[in-house]
């Protein structure tokens, strides 16, 4: 489950560990999240997490100083593991795009290791030429 592209997670200590672990993005089953001042948490009812210096209450704060700024620049400037769903609720338009590219990741045939090929980017095409006009001119490895 840790190597998966996308956890469904629940409140067991085998979602959380493979959630953990991997450090990529899941959906969580949002009725088992607290819902607080529209934030979800998963432990946010926790005694401890009510404390002003608590990683939740911290987080809370970091998360809406950023959705301020978003109504400043319109895009939002964070991104989410983690997002909340319930039963029919379709998938962040990010997550989505997240697994795309996770898709396109993975093809073999992008992947020197399973004799795949890559492109000559062109920035390296640049300067090897610009490497050769050097040396040709007597001027290679800075003389």
């Amino acid at each position: 489950m840790a190597q998966a592209d996308l956890r469904v997670c629940s409140v067991s200590s085998y979602s959380m560990a493979a959630s953990f672990l991997s450090d990529g993005p899941y959906v969580w089953y949002e009725p088992q999240l607290t819902l607080s001042d529209g934030l979800y948490t998963l432990w946010g009812d926790e005694e401890a997490q009510k404390k002003k210096a608590s990683p939740t209450a911290l987080s809370k704060q970091f998360v809406r100083k950023a959705a301020a700024s978003r109504s400043v620049g319109g895009r939002f400037p964070l991104s989410f593991l983690g997002a909340p769903m319930d039963f029919g609720d379709p998938l962040p338009e990010c997550l989505v795009q997240l697994l795309e590219q996770r898709l396109c990741d993975h093809d073999s045939r992008t992947n020197l290791l399973e004799y795949g090929c890559v492109a000559q980017f062109p920035s390296r095409m640049d300067r090897k030429q610009d490497e050769q006009a050097a040396w040709l001119a007597g001027k290679g490895c800075g003389q």
